[in-house]
């Protein structure tokens, strides 16, 4: 093995946060071993895409192309075919990324538990 080949066991520190990164390393952590600068390019090429566009993306990909890991270009056209978040789903997929669970959204109200200190968070719409 080349220096510049890793085993698939332990991405990146920007990757491992991303449930789409994950479903890539699971899905070619046995077949190939991906460079550390592949999966910092597909990092830094979608640092700004939201998790759930991000994972029908991938998702999408590994259906198409089964065993062929994705290049950005890849990623960008799937991108490109899924329609756009509702405000609604960006603010929860934003809430979501900060650690809190939508407990309710009843009469304008809505309340977030944080996942890991309880913490209750109401909002006004």
């Amino acid at each position: 093995m080349s220096a510049l080949t890793v085993q698939n066991a332990a991405l990146p520190e920007k990757v491992e946060k991303r449930d789409a990164f994950k479903m890539l390393q699971a899905n070619y952590s046995n077949k190939i071993n991906i460079t550390p600068d592949r999966w910092r390019l597909l990092a830094m090429a979608f640092r700004n895409v939201d998790d759930m566009a991000l994972n029908q993306a991938v998702i999408l990909h590994m259906q198409d192309k089964p065993g062929i890991f994705p290049e950005v270009g890849d990623i960008y056209r799937y991108l490109k075919q899924i329609r756009p978040l509702t405000p609604f789903q960006a603010h929860l997929d934003s809430m979501r990324r900060l650690g809190y669970e939508l407990i309710s959204d009843d009469a304008g109200v809505m309340t977030f538990r944080h996942t890991t200190d309880g913490t209750t968070v109401r909002q006004y719409h």
